[in-house]
């Protein structure tokens, strides 16, 4: 009988035990999972923005913001990350932050609308200084394609101002002219005016092909040229003209070659054809 007793009081004390262990809050307490919270506001207003992307690097986590313009990554494994506030009309912004274990880490965001702007300018022969119609004017990232009008004109619209970027912009008359291309920025501006210079690639090649003895002009001379260009006859003023001469890069020249029945070859001329310009190329040939 007294074992039985002594059984029942530490059964007891057990169970009073247990329970209070059970609810004992410092022993029971759930630990805390890591998280990423935040909210989105709008700079200009103030207010917050609702469904906004909200994306991680190094994880697959996105969620997007409620209508009070918070948000929330849980379960998500300790280490850094950058978290990314992304919404049409707003521009992009990036946040690095550290995630520890157990912790919950505060990524606040402020976002700034988009602003838009526009490039015009004039597109100018570097020969003529006259405006070139048909160029095609373009930007690098790709905004849109425009053409230049008559008086060699071009205005690209509605151009997203890109923050601490800045644009290539083209013009490209292929066939005529290189290709020109200048780096613009807008900075505080939404307006850009700017011209661009446009150098031809083809140049004329003409002269005068006289005799030696008699210094007269020789008509039905064949001229032709090295590199090949094309081969024409003299008039009867002894005179010949080349047209769309492609103009070599550097300080390369063009071989002049006169040919006549009755006459020595002459291969002695050699000239620079200049891309919208006239060249001369006169031509002496001896009997024989």
């Amino acid at each position: 009988m007294k074992k039985t007793y002594i059984f029942l009081i530490f059964f007891a004390l057990f169970i009073i035990f247990g329970c209070s262990a059970k609810d004992d809050p410092v022993t029971s307490q759930e630990s805390v999972s890591e998280k990423i919270i935040g909210k989105v506001i709008s700079a200009k207003t103030g207010e917050v923005i609702p469904q906004v992307l909200i994306s991680t690097t190094g994880s697959s986590a996105s969620v997007t913001t409620n209508i009070d313009g918070t948000y929330v990554i849980d379960k998500i494994t300790p280490g850094t990350y950058v978290i990314k506030a992304s919404k049409s009309g707003f521009y992009s912004e990036e946040i690095s932050v550290k995630v520890d274990t157990g912790k919950i880490v505060i990524g606040d965001f402020i976002l700034y609308e988009e602003r838009y702007g526009s490039i015009s300018g004039k597109v100018i022969d570097v020969v003529t200084n006259s405006g070139v119609f048909g160029v095609t004017i373009s930007t690098e990232p790709t905004t849109g394609v425009v053409y230049t009008d008559n008086s060699g004109n071009f205005t690209i619209p509605n151009i997203l101002i890109l923050r601490d970027q800045s644009y290539t912009l083209k013009a490209d008359k292929t066939g005529t002219y290189d290709i020109a291309t200048k780096i613009v920025k807008f900075a505080d501006s939404t307006k850009i005016n700017v011209n661009l210079t446009l150098e031809p690639i083809y140049g004329v090649i003409e002269g005068i092909v006289t005799d030696s003895k008699t210094a007269l002009p020789v008509a039905g001379v064949n001229i032709t040229t090295n590199p090949p260009t094309a081969s024409v006859l003299t008039d009867l003023q002894g005179h010949y003209i080349i047209p769309q001469v492609l103009r070599l890069s550097g300080s390369n020249k063009y071989n002049l070659i006169a040919t006549k029945n009755s006459y020595k070859k002459n291969t002695d001329v050699n000239i620079i054809v200049l891309g919208g310009r006239t060249t001369q190329g006169d031509i002496i040939i001896e009997p024989l």
